[in-house]
């Protein structure tokens, strides 16, 4: 999922720095915050912005956070359990308890406008602000333990096979519209530094399996911080 983000936003940066004149690409370092989670996922973004006119651009940011694990208040491991299915010694019991578990990470790609306000684009000090829609790719992982809990302690995987809806990965893919907000100083032949914060709230959220449903670290309304350094190309 992570090179296919930010594959995504290489071509897209390339085409742009093709067939405009003036084109910003940037970079920088994130931090993705889902309300109701209780975890901040640091991570990396890449980005290309492109004016319109001089107070106003189009822009499109990829950004990939690390994973995290469930953990309870108190930092211990949240453990989940599952049941994996008998398949080649009859002398074996039928069914056995797994634990496991989990862990999330977010890859997000964002467009919309921006507007500045104070200076333009590429002069000086600004604030921004818009609109933007994104794409959210959450990927979530299941690390099972190699031993069996209930109702023998034993190692499972060579004669047991878990649930065909519970593989170890699965993945919500949510559609989001929000708000940006942030400000920006360029210096004079050098580029820019910048810093800002995304709002979004998921109007579609698909997983694609029961492990990515089961999960307690999914958010529909995240905040997406950002500090970075765009370069203008002209």
């Amino acid at each position: 999922m992570s090179k296919r983000i930010f594959f995504i936003c290489a071509m897209i940066s390339c085409i742009f720095f093709q067939t405009s004149a003036q084109i910003g690409i940037s970079g920088g370092i994130a931090a993705i915050r889902g309300f109701g989670s209780g975890k901040t996922f640091p991570g990396l973004s890449l980005g290309v912005e492109l004016p319109n006119f001089s107070d106003m651009t189009f822009y499109l940011r990829g950004t990939l956070s690390l994973p995290k694990a469930e953990t309870n208040s108190d930092g211990t491991a949240v453990l989940g359990t599952t049941y994996v299915s008998q398949t080649t010694d009859l002398s074996l019991p039928s069914s056995l308890t797994v634990q496991y578990q989990s862990t999330f990470n977010y890859g997000t790609i964002e467009f919309g406008t921006r507007r500045y306000i104070g200076n333009d684009y590429d002069n000086g000090f600004a604030l921004y602000g818009g609109s933007d829609f994104m794409l959210i790719l959450n990927s979530v992982k299941r690390k099972y333990e190699k031993k069996s809990c209930n109702p023998v302690i034993i190692d499972w995987e060579p004669n047991y096979t878990l649930p065909s809806n519970e593989p170890s990965s699965g993945r919500i893919v949510c559609l989001a519209v929000g708000v940006e907000g942030g400000m920006k100083y360029t210096f004079p032949g050098q580029g820019s530094i910048f810093a800002d914060i995304t709002a979004n709230y998921s109007l579609l959220a698909l997983p694609n399996n029961n492990t990515a449903a089961n999960t307690n670290l999914y958010s529909p309304f995240i905040m997406v911080f950002n500090v970075g350094y765009r370069k203008e190309f002209y």
